[in-house]
């Protein structure tokens, strides 16, 4: 596995990340950082799959296999992050000692006619409507050039980071396991031979 996500994978996720990003947020409620972090994991689940599938789906002649894994690794990453939230518990005690008293409340301060938050200083503020004093017109030359230069915005530029960190995500963690692996292997031998040593 490269470092760099290759061409046909970049593609996917240009091509599905719309979709992809609506499904996170039907199956995820909370906004922001929620979201990210479950179509990340989503994404990188896949680049760490994309040859295997990729293989799958040339050799069963389904070119959905990966669109059918999309689908439910987002379901199994939303659960997963659903059932790591915690949730708020109320609790009401209910106290038999005592008989309970009916007290009432009222939002506005005994002895006066006016609802409770307004003072003079509320009733001070300007009417809606004032427009502030007009700015100093000059304007550098940067900003006057600035109308007539090209975005920096590029087009499936959103899907290329989504895709890169994703790879980059798999690809660190097949590293890991590479070296986890190559690690007891290397000690193993060692471990043997001194068991069978005695």
């Amino acid at each position: 596995m490269s470092s760099a996500p290759p061409a046909d994978y970049v593609a996917f996720v240009d091509r599905r990340l719309p979709a992809l990003r609506a499904h996170v947020a039907r199956e995820v409620p909370a906004p922001g950082a929620p979201r990210a972090e479950v179509l990340t994991e989503v994404l990188s689940g896949l680049a760490g799959r994309w040859a295997v599938l990729r293989a799958a789906a040339v050799l069963r002649g389904r070119a959905t296999l990966t669109d059918r894994y999309l689908d439910r690794a987002v379901h199994r990453a939303a659960r997963g992050w659903r059932e790591r939230q915690i949730y708020p518990v109320d609790l009401v005690v209910w106290d038999t000692s005592e008989p309970a008293t009916r007290t009432t409340w009222s939002a506005e301060p005994a002895g006066t006619a006016e609802p409770a938050g307004i003072t003079e200083t509320a009733r001070a503020v300007e009417p809606i409507g004032v427009v502030p004093p007009a700015r100093d017109r000059r304007v550098s030359v940067a900003l006057r050039r600035a109308a007539v230069l090209d975005s920096t915005v590029r087009p499936g530029s959103a899907a290329l980071a989504e895709a890169s960190i994703a790879w980059w995500h798999a690809y660190e963690s097949r590293r890991r396991i590479s070296r986890i692996i190559r690690l007891t292997l290397a000690v193993l031998p060692f471990l043997l031979y001194l068991t069978a040593r005695g």
